[in-house]
């Protein structure tokens, strides 16, 4: 802890006598031998010992910028073609039949299902297809194939070149 000092009317006296001299409250902490100049902030205020304003003076504002003309500038410039939607992926073909049943397959409720079981969504009351799930899936082989869809240009061409793609792998 630091040592408080001591605030005799001769101290009072001398601070205020510094203070009206124009010295900065560290110079009067040296002076003085106070431990930090927070404690000589804190006495004139405490005393209600006029504030000083330290004004810097203000740099001069650099003159402004002439503005650009805008006349040639619309002539150098053409109209850009319009640009439709871009399309980022590929629309993966349409799968008919997707919400009817594999063949073989004997779809369950959700309360007839059980782990395992593939949770692809078939028929009208709904019900779900029940094959048998990829370890770690929610769906058979057929439904999560239709799941990830085409996928991007890049990732059909992979697949063409026998590129394994290590999202896409089913096992």
């Amino acid at each position: 802890m630091s040592k408080l000092y001591d605030w005799n009317s001769g101290a009072v006296e001398e601070l205020k006598r510094l203070w009206t001299g124009g010295l900065s409250a560290t110079e009067i902490a040296v002076a003085m031998n106070i431990v930090s100049r927070d404690a000589v902030l804190g006495k004139v205020h405490r005393l209600k010992l006029p504030k000083r304003r330290v004004f810097k003076p203000l740099k001069a504002k650099p003159a402004p910028r002439p503005k650009r003309s805008t006349a040639n500038v619309n002539i150098l410039r053409t109209p850009a073609a319009p640009v439709g939607p871009r399309r980022l992926f590929a629309a993966a073909p349409p799968v008919e039949n997707a919400w009817e049943p594999l063949e073989g397959s004997s779809p369950v409720s959700l309360l007839e299902s059980r782990e395992g079981q593939c949770k692809w969504p078939v028929g009208d009351p709904v019900l779900f297809c029940g094959c048998q799930a990829i370890e770690k899936r929610s769906y058979c082989e057929h439904h999560y194939q239709m799941s990830i869809g085409a996928g991007t240009s890049s990732e059909r061409a992979a697949v063409r070149r026998g590129i394994s793609i290590g999202m896409r792998e089913t096992a």
